[in-house]
């Protein structure tokens, strides 16, 4: 094998847990249980937000008891009234035809991550920008909040990659 297919076969997963968690409707009150298994389903997930496991395999994933993790899955699935979304009627998650579920909110936590990341990247792109200059002893570019500026394609010809920056 080489290394660039050994690379192929390295899936690299991003999975926020949010901060606001901990005191949301899918976590307070819930039984340990309903946790391991909300967080297992937010670990699992794919770019998507589906979660291709089946029961044991999940309930293996989380340490849980088949049993258990049937309960958590179920009051995941079903209409939440205390969720600060009702969209889906509060549901979580939803069973998918021939296995496994998806994450109801993941579109949306996906998008509200993506573009405080990107706003982030191209904060720190001006940052660094600024201090190439300055050490430079160059003017900065009195231009550069208007629109248009910020990190482009051509910028990064050089090799130079920001360690943690998202892949755009």
């Amino acid at each position: 094998m080489t290394k660039s297919e050994s690379q192929d076969l390295k899936t690299v997963a991003w999975s926020p847990l949010m901060a606001g968690t901990s005191e949301s409707s899918a976590w307070m009150g819930r039984p340990w249980w309903f946790k391991l298994i909300w967080v297992t389903l937010i670990m699992k997930k794919n770019q998507n937000g589906y979660v291709d496991m089946s029961l044991l395999a999940l309930a293996r994933a989380a340490e849980v008891t088949v049993e258990q993790a049937r309960e958590a899955l179920t009051w995941y699935a079903a209409p939440d009234p205390d969720s600060t979304s009702q969209k889906n009627e509060g549901r979580h998650i939803r069973a998918v035809n021939g296995g496994g579920w998806l994450v109801l909110n993941h579109a949306f936590y996906r998008d509200l991550i993506g573009s405080a990341e990107r706003k982030n990247f191209k904060n720190q792109w001006a940052r660094d920008k600024r201090a190439r200059l300055n050490a430079k002893g160059e003017p900065e570019d009195p231009g550069r909040n208007q629109s248009g500026s910020g990190p482009q394609s051509s910028d990064y010809a050089g090799g130079t990659v920001y360690e943690g920056a998202p892949a755009f």
